[in-house]
């Protein structure tokens, strides 16, 4: 889970992680999802269960209890689906084929959630200081 606040870089982290995975370690791009939350709960009324379920269906012809390849899903935004948890934890239990990333700004609906609470790695995205962007953009340490 990549909590942060908002503008700080989640999906530009989520956008090179699929990046990565796709040139560098050669991962199939069928085996790679992003999911923006925030415009499937807004436009299509759905939750992430639902939809990584269909991905399943269309694009591997398979369910998740019978998945044997390794698929990658990034959920941006997931504090926008009210059911992110509880969907992390099914597809946790059902298997260990799927490797779950999910970002948000809404620490409160990120930090206070028992279904979740002993399944995920937590890495805090915190924005840049001046320091950091004489580092990146300038190539200046101090």
């Amino acid at each position: 889970m990549l909590p942060g606040l908002r503008g700080v870089g989640k999906t530009i982290i989520l956008f090179q992680l699929y990046k990565y995975l796709l040139d560098t370690k050669n991962i199939n791009p069928k085996n790679l999802s992003y999911l923006s939350m925030d415009q499937l709960t807004s436009y299509f009324e759905t939750d992430m269960l639902k939809v990584v379920d269909n991905f399943l269906k269309e694009v591997h012809k398979i369910d998740k209890i019978n998945l044997y390849e390794k698929i990658f899903i990034f959920v941006d935004e997931s504090h926008f689906d009210k059911k992110w948890a509880i969907s992390g934890k099914i597809i946790y239990d059902t298997t260990k084929n799927i490797f779950l990333i999910f970002t948000g700004s809404s620490a409160l609906d990120l930090e206070i959630n028992g279904d979740i609470a002993r399944r995920i790695n937590k890495e805090p995205i915190f924005p840049n200081n001046f320091k950091d962007y004489l580092s990146l953009k300038h190539n200046i340490s101090i």
